[in-house]
């Protein structure tokens, strides 16, 4: 799992205490600030962190064993962040908890929760929530707390909602599900927590990209702002071929700042890991929305704010679409595949009479590697897929950190660009579903004409991995 961000500085001042080292016994509390222990909390405390991590297995074991005796506030917090996504660690995680004093590891163990099965489940964790906002001698861990405790609160909520559109939506009712549409798209707003306001989820109308020719060669990269050699090798790549082979603009496919966004559009990061880097192409670069960029709740207002300042950054709301030369673009927010995103993005293909409907996002419906088969993947396919099914020439992705040709589904071309800096993460070039797939830093460039659209992946090394063509008439 990806880490969350928080985003409510609440009861801080008045929590706020002395320092104290890594993983030291909570100190005595005066008694007025310290709310009475429940039974779950009580028998939390006095567990045993040895004997529950000597139930776990190896690697979970591992970790714990990590948490418990390394000096390294930095392994130590990773190993936390591990263990609270396996459900054979929950004893121990929870009563880890109840007593860590270390702000990093308790901001790692519970960054996730809200988003994990087995906690949404554990009716625990709330007690130990509010017990860590009542008690936490520091104020990251009690924001963090907070979070995970509103989220979760929220997504029940959300599900409420959710379950009414379902039965509406099965029982035929479209009218009615369209009415409450701007409702559901309110609950799922809240229940991510993030500060965008109705009008920046809205796309505007339809605008043109003008480009000098009648055929167009766009940049597509993604999961890059980490600041990382890797990224900075990978942006120079980019550069050099522009040098050669100039691009009428760029894409990006989202995670466009780790790990958590930015929380302002004057962050000092946009000069050092965008502006600096992309910027001397020249070009504008249209951007969308990754997981990690809504990690921060301000950070998507913050990346919508950034394009008029900036020459390059391009973001006008949370999804929008615009034409250029022989294609129109259509730029989504995967994380909020809401009624109202869906309805404007079949609604938009529909509308469009550019010979190349390409659609872009951060979520791959499909990957090469036994990854597929979790439900991320599947439930972003099971959404997108029939949207794009008939009327989307191309879909272009990040999120899974590689360079990757998915077999054309349903008639629609899969790609994934989401080598531009992160960490890479493993593919299977067996896979039946891979017509190419490498886990290397690198970018993608599209070439569209009329008739003819190609894709090429280049590495950070500047080396051509892969080509393919396709034409209109050769589609199926």
């Amino acid at each position: 799992m990806k880490p969350r961000a928080v985003g409510f500085g609440l009861l801080l001042a008045a929590l706020a205490g002395p320092a104290v080292s890594p993983g030291e016994a909570a100190a005595p509390r005066p008694a007025a600030r310290v709310p009475e222990e429940t039974a779950t909390i009580r028998a939390l405390r006095h567990a045993s962190l040895e004997a529950l991590s000597a139930k776990l297995p190896a690697k979970e074991r591992a970790w714990a064993d990590s948490v418990r005796t390394s000096s390294e506030g930095e392994k130590r917090a990773d190993a936390a962040l591990e263990l609270a996504d396996r459900p054979d660690a929950a004893e121990f995680v929870l009563a880890l908890l109840v007593r860590e004093r270390d702000p990093k590891v308790l901001r790692f163990a519970m960054r996730n929760m809200y988003a994990i099965p087995h906690w949404r489940k554990d009716p625990r964790l709330r007690e130990v929530l509010r017990y860590v906002i009542a008690t936490s001698l520091e104020a990251a861990p009690v924001e963090t707390a907070l979070e995970q405790l509103r989220a979760l609160s929220m997504h029940e909520l959300r599900q409420v909602m959710s379950d009414r559109m379902a039965r509406e939506r099965a029982a035929g009712h479209s009218d009615f599900v369209a009415a409450l549409a701007p409702a559901e798209d309110r609950a799922i707003n809240l229940d991510r927590g993030l500060m965008l306001p109705t009008f920046q989820r809205r796309s505007p109308p339809v605008f043109e990209k003008r480009v000098a020719g009648a055929a167009i060669r766009v940049l597509a990269f993604g999961d890059y702002g980490t600041g990382t050699g890797d990224q900075k090798a990978t942006a120079a790549a980019m550069r050099r071929y522009h040098a050669d082979h100039p691009f009428d603009f760029g894409l990006t496919l989202g995670d466009n700042f780790y790990p958590e966004g930015l929380p302002s559009p004057d962050h000092p990061r946009w000069k050092e890991q965008f502006e600096d880097l992309y910027g001397p192409m020249g070009i504008e670069i249209f951007a969308c929305l990754g997981n990690h960029d809504e990690y921060d709740p301000d950070t998507p207002a913050a990346e919508i704010l950034r394009s008029p300042r900036s020459a390059s950054w391009r973001m006008p709301a949370q999804f929008y679409t615009y034409t250029a030369g022989p294609a129109q673009f259509f730029a989504i927010d995967c994380n909020d595949m809401s009624e109202i995103q869906q309805r404007w993005l079949r609604d938009a293909l529909d509308a469009s009479r550019a010979p190349w409907k390409v659609v872009y996002g951060h979520f791959p419906p499909y990957i090469a590697s036994a990854e597929y088969e979790n439900g991320e993947f599947k439930e972003f396919s099971r959404l997108i897929m029939p949207i794009l099914r008939g009327r989307a020439d191309v879909y272009f992705a990040g999120h899974h950190h590689s360079l990757e040709h998915v077999q054309d589904v349903d008639g629609v071309h899969l790609f994934i660009s989401a080598g531009g800096g992160a960490g890479l993460y493993d593919v299977d070039d067996k896979s039946p579903r891979s017509a190419f797939a490498e886990s290397k830093n690198g970018f993608a460039v599209m070439e569209i004409a009329a008739e003819t659209l190609g894709v090429r992946f280049i590495d950070k090394d500047s080396r051509e991995l892969y080509e393919t063509n396709f034409s209109k008439q050769g589609k199926p």
